[in-house]
């Protein structure tokens, strides 16, 4: 889809949701493309801290927007047909819950603002180390080139974001031979731990050797020959209710 489809529709998201004063963010291909990854992208993901039963009542009755019927509680996603050319915008809406009742963390993920440079207007992105985080997590689930050039493309351009990211989750410096270890994977619904990070960067490691060079520029290092095959299966984050929104944050 054309990027200027989705910037549209992203704009018209945006200050709806600011008019009813919803903190939120988008992630995934349309915020890295926004910052300038080349690649195609077709719908926008967004972060909004709300829950459905409330969204779903402030979006009912817009002719703009259509449901699309589904049964998950984490998550709702809408068709917006305000274009008014034919062309119709998928757009999903992942809940957060802050507190310990919720994503298990205290706010929720850093924003890092984005200005659009013909229109002036303002959205607002996650930061690169949380863009980087929901690409590790989705390409446990699935096999998506766009996910590695996501990932190419923030560790370019983002490497020291990167770092200090690794290194506030205790993952500096980490060699493959610690990555390859198999971790119990028990944390909760909440803040992600130090293992499950590890598992999706020994997924990584192992699914695209293209990565590697770009890893070990932000302190993980190369794997002694051999060392990273043998590193654990990453699990299917994805498909567990609440994993997308477990995947951006640590």
């Amino acid at each position: 889809m054309h990027y200027n489809t989705l910037l549209t529709a992203a704009l018209c998201t945006t200050r709806l949701l600011r008019s009813y004063n919803l903190h939120h963010a988008f992630f995934g291909g349309f915020a890295t493309t926004s910052l300038g990854c080349i690649r195609e992208t077709k719908d926008l993901d967004i972060l909004v801290q709300t829950n459905k039963a409330t969204l779903i009542g402030l979006l009912s009755g817009n002719k703009d927007w259509l449901e699309v019927q589904q049964a998950r509680e984490d998550y709702v996603a809408y068709l917006w047909k305000g274009c008014g050319d034919g062309n119709m915008v998928l757009v999903e809406f992942f809940f957060f819950k802050s507190g310990k009742d919720g994503m298990h963390q205290a706010s929720f993920p850093q924003i890092q603002p984005f200005t659009h440079y013909k229109t002036s207007a303002t959205l607002p992105l996650l930061s690169p180390w949380h863009l980087f985080l929901g690409k590790l997590s989705a390409m446990a689930g699935r096999e998506k080139e766009t996910d590695l050039a996501d990932l190419l493309f923030l560790l370019s351009l983002y490497p020291a974001e990167i770092e200090r990211g690794l290194r506030r989750a205790r993952l500096g410096s980490m060699s493959a031979v610690a990555l390859g270890k198999v971790f119990t994977a028990k944390s909760s619904l909440g803040r992600r731990g130090r293992g499950e990070v590890q598992q999706m960067l020994a997924g990584a490691w192992r699914k695209w050797p293209e990565l590697r060079s770009a890893l070990a520029k932000v302190g993980v290092k190369s794997a002694r020959s051999g060392t990273h095959a043998t590193a654990c299966a990453p699990r299917a984050l994805r498909l567990e209710s609440g994993a997308v929104q477990r995947g951006l944050v640590c």
